[in-house]
């Protein structure tokens, strides 16, 4: 049979390989992090007098309530503010050239682009080549869509083309309880983190 349809073997052999390579090189990569955090237990602090934990110590299911505690916007908003995990941009080597971007409350999301003319103006399209605004580099850039960010002039930057995303804070910190997971033990001593992510840096930072 292999000698009678060996063409026909051939190519399926070939479709599958190349169809694999294709996959392969569209499929990030998934990084996973993972840390252990030590909970002292009530009778650990007395000596303090302080009371730690989410809940007291004879309450029932206390160990949840650490991963409650864990997933609650108290913790995951301070960390997507602070990394900037809202923002995303396509070349990472231009990280230095949003290292003062913020975003407000009323930020719009999406993919954006920054166009710098060759006198220091730029132009920032949104969507399909949408303008939002123009200026000169040095003031501040998409004060519209709720951007905080006033990057400076540097040499290299005139007639260069810079595409990022933005996503909101709440939806960012939304996206980071999902790739999170917690386990506590029942003597809620120990809480170990895993997060899975496709940047390595960011996952980690996480």
């Amino acid at each position: 049979a292999v000698r009678r349809h060996w063409m026909l073997v051939v190519a399926i052999v070939t479709v599958g390989a190349a169809a694999t390579l294709l996959v392969a090189r569209r499929t990030d990569p998934q990084y996973r992090a993972q840390a252990t955090i030590w909970i002292a237990s009530q009778t650990e602090s007395q000596g303090r007098g302080v009371q730690l934990g989410p809940v007291r110590q004879d309450q029932l299911l206390q160990w949840e309530s650490w991963l409650d505690l864990l997933r609650s916007y108290a913790i995951l908003d301070p960390v997507v503010r602070d990394l900037k995990l809202y923002l995303w941009p396509q070349d990472p080597a231009d990280s230095a050239l949003f290292a003062s971007f913020e975003v407000g409350t009323e930020v719009v999301a999406g993919a954006y682009l920054l166009e710098v003319a060759g006198d220091g103006t730029y132009a920032l399209y949104s969507g399909r080549k949408r303008i939002v605004e123009r200026g000169a580099i040095g003031d501040s850039v998409g004060r519209k869509v709720g951007f905080r960010w006033a990057p400076q002039r540097a040499p290299g930057l005139s007639g260069r083309k810079i595409r990022f995303n933005v996503t909101t804070m709440r939806t960012t910190s939304e996206q980071v309880s999902e790739a999170l997971v917690g386990r506590v033990d029942r003597n809620a001593s120990f809480l170990k983190i895993e997060y899975t992510g496709t940047s390595p840096t960011r996952t980690a930072a996480v």
